[in-house]
């Protein structure tokens, strides 16, 4: 069922995306544009100086921090995110243009729909005394990414889907209602 097919744009549109990779997805936005994300994450936190996105996505700790590879998946780690309302990260890598394809929709929003974003993306973030995100140093899979202590629980009705595709129907972009799979998400866009 979709949501926000009735929303109005107004003025001039901005690309950003969303992109899967087969189960999760993170939304993809420009380093330096109508937000500049280099003054929310320290840039020398990433070993990549040229990227000119970043990817943000928010999950299960245990998910994130334990399971870098599918084949590392342990049971525990699975019943404890789906039904006991786990800790979470916020999963940020810096990257080259994404390209479009199934997996990596692109969608026009206004500058209306942005400032939501990345309001809603933000909120997110746990922070620390001076008001900047809680980098957990040395977690990340590759030197283009990082984890952050974030708010929110994880479970079965609130999965790393779930929420990019409530950060997308806050922002107003036609969605759909309740999205725990990257599919799901990807459905209108």
């Amino acid at each position: 069922i979709p949501k926000n097919s009735n929303y109005i744009q107004k003025g001039e549109l901005k690309k950003v995306y969303v992109k899967s990779n087969g189960v999760h997805c993170d939304l993809v936005l420009p380093i330096h544009g109508s937000y500049d994300w280099s003054e929310w994450v320290n840039l020398e936190d990433y070993g990549d100086s040229s990227a000119q996105y970043i990817g943000i996505g928010w999950g299960d700790k245990g998910f994130y921090v334990d399971t870098p590879e599918w084949s590392d998946l342990k049971f525990s780690t699975a019943i404890k995110a789906l039904f006991l309302n786990s800790k979470t990260l916020m999963h940020v890598t810096v990257q080259d243009v994404p390209q479009e394809s199934f997996s990596c929709k692109a969608v026009f929003i206004d500058q209306n729909q942005y400032d939501i974003l990345v309001k809603t993306i933000k909120e997110r973030f746990q922070l620390n005394e001076e008001g900047k995100p809680i980098l957990l140093k040395g977690k990340g899979y590759t030197p283009n990414d990082n984890f952050y202590e974030a708010n929110g629980t994880y479970s079965l009705f609130m999965t790393c889907n779930v929420w990019t595709n409530n950060v997308l129907k806050e922002a107003k972009v036609k969605t759909v209602y309740w999205a725990p799979f990257d599919k799901w998400v990807l459905r209108f866009l």
